[in-house]
């Protein structure tokens, strides 16, 4: 399978169907990399590791983290400009997140050097830049995406496990989960329009479908990809992005396949 891009770890693939561009970073090599439809990509360095992106409601930006930071990014001149930072503990920092409805960021935090089973937490952050620990005690939060205003999917790749959450007041409800095989590490994950979770199987080289409400596997896996696989997005033509990290089979790619699913409708930061 043929691939795109020289990443060290490419995660996080998101698709603006407004400006018809993908973004997606490389968390160790520290870049956040933009792919307009058509045109020449353009990338942007950071001192720290690039975790994750998301849309604004400004088209011309992109909300980023990095480190334990949040940044508002435009994607055209590259300046940035820091809207939050957190003390997430010695050794830690931000790893993937997504936006809820109504424009809460969810986060996760890991430790940067080797995972330990009880440190990673998960926070809300408001539009208004109000911080909330929400959960705590997970191995590598990691993929995340809102059903609804109040019920997300989250990934706990140390675990190996997928579990769908309802927020409740102060913390965080389990309503359903999944429990991979043991080593199986899913990492990133995207929705589609008709109720499906696509989870990327970091040392299977593997795509698995699930229901995103009782998170059974609904189709046949998809394989062939190179291990280590990171994450998966979707555009609106059905295009659906896989990103790898550097491995045995070289370094990390972007693979890009033709499908009949669609995303689901994103949601905006006010930036």
């Amino acid at each position: 399978m043929e691939g795109i891009g020289d990443f060290r770890l490419a995660e996080g693939p998101r698709y603006d169907v407004r400006t018809r561009t993908l973004y997606l970073v490389d968390i160790n090599g520290r870049r956040l990399h933009v792919r307009p439809d058509g045109g020449q990509e353009r990338s942007f360095a950071f001192e720290d590791h690039v975790t994750s992106v998301n849309l604004c409601s400004d088209s011309d930006k992109v909300l980023v983290s990095a480190g334990s930071s949040l940044w508002i990014v435009d994607v055209h001149s590259g300046r940035r400009t820091m809207i939050l930072e957190m003390d997430l503990g010695a050794g830690m920092r931000f790893n993937d997140s997504a936006l809820s409805p109504s424009g809460h960021l969810l986060i996760g935090s890991m430790r940067i050097d080797r995972p330990r089973v009880d440190e990673g937490r998960v926070y809300l952050v408001s539009p208004e830049l109000e911080v909330k620990e929400v959960a705590s005690g997970f191995a590598v939060p990691n993929g995340v995406a809102f059903l609804d205003d109040g019920e997300f999917l989250l990934v706990d790749s140390g675990r190996d496990v997928i579990r769908r959450y309802a927020l409740s007041g102060d913390g965080i409800e389990e309503r359903a989960c999944h429990f991979f095989d043991k080593g199986d590490s899913p990492d990133g994950l995207c929705l589609d329009a008709e109720g499906s979770v696509m989870v990327a199987l970091w040392n299977r080289g593997q795509v698995v479908s699930l229901d995103a409400y009782s998170l059974e596997e609904n189709s046949p896996r998809m394989d062939g990809f190179p291990i280590p696989l990171s994450a998966v997005g979707l555009s609106e033509d059905g295009r659906l992005f896989v990103t790898s990290g550097e491995g045995a089979c070289g370094p990390g790619r972007l693979f890009v396949l033709e499908t009949a699913m669609r995303m689901k409708a994103g949601t905006y930061w006010r930036a």
